[in-house]
């Protein structure tokens, strides 16, 4: 095994415990709390799940913020990244790919928050935001295969 500087590994650890974090408590929210919160609580469950969603939603911008500082670092250690963006080569390309879904999802979830989640309720509104959260489910499983794909080639 090679040598590994404990500071790589610590960067490498809070980027996917941010990960964990952020995707893992959306993954959580869309298959198991919110159903289980319409099945227990009927009508009452929007009440449940807004006092949920403020909760949540701090440590999921929190999460955001960390996976993008710890991606950064990330990026710069590996000798396949050319740049920001890039599509020089296979790696770069795909954490382009990858970026580009991670952007996706952090403006999905901030305008679900701060628009769809303000003022008056609405079933439009509802609607919108659930397909925002469909949306962004889809684009978590997308973004986790391109992880994947990356930590298998490199």
């Amino acid at each position: 095994m090679e040598s590994v500087s404990f500071g790589a590994v610590v960067v490498s650890f809070l980027h996917q415990l941010f990960a964990v974090v952020w995707l893992g408590n959306l993954l959580l929210t869309y298959f198991s709390i919110a159903p289980a919160a319409r099945d227990a609580f009927g009508p009452e469950a929007k009440k449940f799940m807004t006092a949920y969603q403020k909760r949540q939603s701090r440590f999921g911008m929190a999460s955001m913020l960390g996976l993008v500082l710890t991606g950064m670092v990330l990026a710069k250690q590996s000798p396949e990244f050319a740049h920001l963006f890039s599509t020089a080569n296979t790696f770069s390309a795909i954490l382009t790919m990858k970026h580009l879904m991670v952007i996706a999802s952090f403006g999905l979830a901030l305008v679900s928050a701060q628009v769809l989640g303000k003022g008056k309720p609405s079933a439009g509104k509802e609607r919108l935001s659930q397909r925002f959260l469909q949306i962004n489910v889809v684009l978590v499983f997308l973004i986790l295969f391109a992880s994947a794909w990356l930590n298998a080639a490199s």
